[in-house]
């Protein structure tokens, strides 16, 4: 019995397990390694439906808060073809409002769900009372318009103020 556990035999033993043991870590890495990039990629795959998902909430969201303004069941029959252009729109709000338009600018314009958003920077003087008629005139106007930013300041050596908005207008994606 104690040839049995002489120390041969039990370097033997102890090689051989070893053996078998890089033999099934070899083993393991090829068959679950390749297993294992396939499901990173699967994941990285989800992760992208999943912000696609939220994109389309969000821009649904969007057309519902819309609908919701402009009194509508639902923005999607909204024909843009008797939309005023919204540079002649802005212009008509300055000229009721009494405001001086000193710069227009278009922005960027970009898909909301299905309408189009058109953002714009505007630098217009006047009186405070003369941009607190233009923002309620574009609240009641016949677009949908959201005030994004809006900076007043002083125009120095005058009584007048000079507002800086940034504007984005939307339409029906075959509108104006």
């Amino acid at each position: 019995m104690s040839d049995f556990w002489s120390s041969t035999t039990m370097r033997t033993l102890l090689l051989v397990t070893v053996f078998l043991a890089l033999a099934t870590a070899a083993a393991d890495m090829l068959l679950v390694q390749p297993g294992f990039a396939g499901f990173e990629t699967l994941n990285a795959r989800r992760l992208g439906l999943m912000q696609d998902v939220d994109h389309l909430l969000e821009r649904e969201q969007e057309g519902r808060e819309l609908a919701r303004l402009l009194k509508l069941e639902s923005i999607e029959g909204l024909d843009g073809a008797d939309a005023q252009d919204p540079v002649v729109f802005l212009g008509d709000c300055l000229d009721a409002a009494q405001l001086a338009r000193l710069e227009l600018n278009t922005e960027s314009t970009e898909s909301a769900g299905v309408l189009r958003r058109t953002r714009m920077t505007l630098r217009a003087k006047g009186r405070y009372e003369d941009i607190v008629t233009f923002v309620k005139l574009l609240e009641s106007g016949s677009r949908v318009v959201t005030i994004d930013k809006v900076q007043i300041a002083q125009v120095p050596q005058t009584l007048d103020l000079e507002a800086r908005l940034g504007l984005s207008i939307y339409d029906p994606r075959g509108g104006a």
